[in-house]
């Protein structure tokens, strides 16, 4: 699944022809190819790539409560891991799909947390789905 992290309004003049050459740099890992659409194009990207996001987050929110509601009724304690390692993933993909500018857009940028968090979450994957795989086979 492709996701689009920001787009750039840019207005060509048709005399400079059709190559261009772009130079990015950045602190973090880069995803490319880059994509030229027109605007329509576009906001039907970026609402396709939305929604699907949002139907993912959907799921595992959903994923999340109920086990939360079984561990809550069952009192057995793989369902709580289990709720640890679909909060971390959901966690993973909001902080990996810059969602979180979203939010607090300001609170975002150069942020010493937000980098501290995205360092901090492969870890926490590793460990929560360990923590869940150990308690559901009772190792």
């Amino acid at each position: 699944m492709k996701t689009l992290n920001r787009g750039f309004a840019l207005t060509i003049d048709e005399e400079f022809g059709s190559h261009f050459y772009l130079r990015v740099t950045s602190a973090r890992p880069l995803r490319l190819p880059i994509s030229l659409w027109d605007s329509e194009t576009y906001r039907q990207e970026s609402v396709k790539s939305d929604t699907l996001l949002g139907l993912q987050y959907g799921i595992l929110l959903a994923m999340i409560f109920y086990n939360l509601f079984l561990f809550s009724s069952i009192r057995e304690s793989s369902y709580l891991f289990y709720v640890l390692a679909i909060a971390t993933q959901t966690v993973f993909i909001f902080l990996d799909s810059k969602h979180f500018r979203y939010l607090l857009d300001e609170l975002y940028r150069g942020s010493w947390y937000v980098d501290m968090s995205e360092r901090l979450i492969y870890p926490l994957l590793v460990v929560t789905a360990l923590l869940f795989q150990r308690s559901l086979l009772r190792i």
